[in-house]
């Protein structure tokens, strides 16, 4: 346990804490990427040609031009 003392006025003056290791660990790919199946090959689409897609679809539907608003 590691000891870490506390500047205040007080009976006890010192904090005990158990000593851990934290890793960080990285991501192995962005979040905007798709998943992959057992082979390599990619599963659907990613967040930036699925929003692409949609706002085709609703300009076409609706008339407007939803990416310039």
């Amino acid at each position: 346990m590691k000891d870490y003392k506390i500047p205040s006025v007080g009976a006890k003056d010192t904090i005990n804490e158990p000593v851990a290791a934290y890793r960080i660990a990285k991501p192995l790919r962005q979040q905007s990427d798709i998943s992959l199946d057992e082979n390599g090959v990619p599963i659907g689409y990613t967040l930036e040609e699925f929003s692409e897609k949609l706002l085709n679809k609703l300009s076409e539907r609706f008339g407007v031009d939803f990416k310039k608003l």
